[in-house]
């Protein structure tokens, strides 16, 4: 059977307790109750637990070198390389042939580029129509930008 009921005098030591920033685990010991039945009582109440201290640790000692041995020094480790910006697709200028917003892309011919350019909703929304290379759906430069290489094993 579970623990009994709490007491209007256990709930108001509780609160005391609780709001002189006492853990849960002193009010469990000053009501004898469990922990876990104190903390169930306080998330009952809509109240929040005391956050836990936070514990600093002291630095590390540095090691002392026994006597008539000399320190070795220590290894120069170089930089990463700065990863190099990705490449950004500049707009052309329109070529001839080239559809816009109003057509879709199952009006475009086998082997022109289906890559789209620019916002669909807005006017100026268009296909690269350039032509593609082997069974592509993309031109060289699009596809190169749509596809990346699998990495090897890290």
């Amino acid at each position: 059977m579970g623990a009994p009921n709490w007491t209007y005098n256990e709930t108001q030591t509780l609160l005391n307790m609780l709001s002189t920033g006492q853990t849960c685990r002193n009010i469990a010991a000053a009501l004898r109750r469990s922990k876990n039945s104190v903390i169930g009582r306080i998330n009952r109440l809509g109240l929040c637990r005391p956050a836990p201290p936070i514990r600093i640790k002291a630095p590390r000692p540095t090691p002392q070198l026994a006597r008539g041995r000399k320190q070795k020094p220590m290894r120069a480790v170089a930089p990463a390389p700065a990863p190099s910006p990705p490449k950004k697709l500049i707009p052309e200028p329109p070529i001839k042939g080239r559809l816009g917003a109003g057509n879709a892309v199952r009006s475009l011919e086998p082997g022109q580029c289906r890559f789209p350019i620019g916002d669909p909703v807005k006017p100026d929304f268009r296909f690269c129509c350039r032509p593609c290379e082997g069974e592509s759906v993309y031109c060289p430069e699009h596809s190169a930008a749509a596809f990346t290489p699998k990495r090897g094993p890290t």
